[in-house]
């Protein structure tokens, strides 16, 4: 995986699935090696505690698999192990969202204040680029080039998620709002405080963070910290948003526009076209009334 350019922390997920498939094993007295053991340790993962926690530790114990049959020659015994069936998407927050869905969100952003211009621009560049909330939330600086409209982004789960995306009108006003907002910040407590702790602190990270706040410990604006302020705004007005949904709705949206699954992979940092199916699943039907008609206009 390491080769392959996965992430660390991708990497260190499976990691801790396959110790955890080692711990059953040892607790059930059964074989690791063996792919009967593995079908009850999914098995087992299914039914304790869901269906994704199943299909996360079937991958993770495939890909041991094939670390066997690479690193040793003992072939891989879990290449006949099956993925238990992606469950059908039940919780709300699960679904893609929809335009309402982020009018709502954004209808509680003040961008006439810091965090307001902040949070409407996360919020809309989400829902116009199809960002994860790792990808979004820690871009530089130097990532963002607003004249050429793009977003350079560096990080990412593999090789295919570092990519270069095009930052539509909407979400470069967006930004533009919130830099000039945190321009303004910044001169402020240069002015008024010669010492600032905030601001020393902000000052040693690098490369710059784009996006921050005003925690003094940590002024660069964490995962966590979108995570709740999508849960807060959701409680306001009675929507259950995460990032994950919005980056649904880009890519139902990309091909209901008419735009290629080619383009979709590229822009989403996507290596199989697995994905597109998994991520527009729940409007599959508005998606192909919508090519209807653009085959009945051709």
């Amino acid at each position: 995986m390491d080769r392959a350019d996965y992430s660390s922390d991708t990497i260190e997920t499976y990691i801790r699935s396959v110790k955890a498939y080692f711990q059953y094993c040892t607790d059930e007295e059964l074989v690791s090696a063996d792919i009967d053991s593995a079908d009850l340790y999914v098995e087992h993962r299914q039914w304790s505690v869901s269906v994704h926690s199943a299909r996360h530790a079937a991958r993770a114990i495939k890909a041991y698999g094939k670390y066997l049959a690479n690193e040793y020659e003992e072939g891989d015994p879990f290449r006949k192990l099956k993925l238990p069936k992606e469950p059908e998407i039940t919780a709300p927050h699960a679904a893609a969202a929809t335009d309402e869905d982020i009018e709502k969100l954004l209808s509680t952003c003040d961008q006439s204040t810091f965090i307001g211009a902040r949070d409407y621009a996360i919020i809309t560049l989400l829902a116009e680029t199809g960002l994860r909330r790792s990808e979004a939330v820690n871009l530089h600086m130097e990532d963002v080039d607003i004249d050429e409209q793009t977003i350079n982004v560096k990080t990412g789960k593999t090789a295919a998620a570092k990519r270069l995306l095009y930052l539509p009108n909407e979400a470069q006003g967006a930004l533009m709002r919130y830099m000039k907002k945190r321009d303004e910040l910044i001169a402020k407590e240069r002015r008024r405080h010669r010492s600032s702790a905030w601001l020393s602190n902000l000052e040693a990270l690098e490369p710059e963070p784009f996006w921050i706040s005003h925690s003094t410990a940590c002024p660069a604006f964490q995962p966590n910290g979108l995570t709740q302020t999508l849960r807060k705004k959701g409680n306001a007005t009675g929507v259950d948003v995460r990032a994950h949904a919005m980056r649904r709705k880009h890519a139902t949206d990309w091909l209901a526009a008419g735009g290629t699954e080619n383009g979709l992979m590229a822009n989403s940092g996507w290596k199989s076209g697995a994905m597109i199916q998994r991520y527009t699943r729940d409007n599959r039907e508005k998606l192909a009334i919508d090519e209807a008609r653009r085959l009945r206009d051709a």
